[in-house]
């Protein structure tokens, strides 16, 4: 990648997905540093991180269920440290917002 100039990446959660991997992050495990070592070895630098899949294929913040709101709210808190310690200043991906959301501001998820 650095070959051809890239120097910054956006880094995908589906590689190091942030709540079944906690403790990895956390703990800056061998996984972590090599996973850190590899992207400095190639001369990138993570300016960003993606939710990737997961966040909206279970519909964690729009749940019918406050309970499952509450782990969707849990699993961006813990992407948001995966971004952190790999370096990210941002975040992006699909948070499963919908227009029918948007469209009913009453409505309570």
């Amino acid at each position: 990648m650095s070959r051809m100039r890239v120097r910054r990446f956006e880094y995908f959660a589906d590689h190091m997905e942030p709540v079944l991997f906690r403790d990895v992050i956390l703990g800056r495990t061998e996984f972590f540093r090599a996973t850190a070592e590899a992207v400095e070895h190639a001369g990138l630098s993570v300016w960003a991180a993606a939710t990737a899949r997961i966040s909206y294929l279970l519909n964690m913040l729009s749940h019918p269920y406050g309970d499952m709101r509450e782990c969707g709210r849990k699993w961006v808190r813990a992407f948001i440290d995966l971004a952190q310690a790999l370096g990210a200043s941002y975040i992006s991906g699909h948070y499963d917002l919908s227009l029918i959301h948007i469209s009913e501001p009453t409505r309570p998820y």
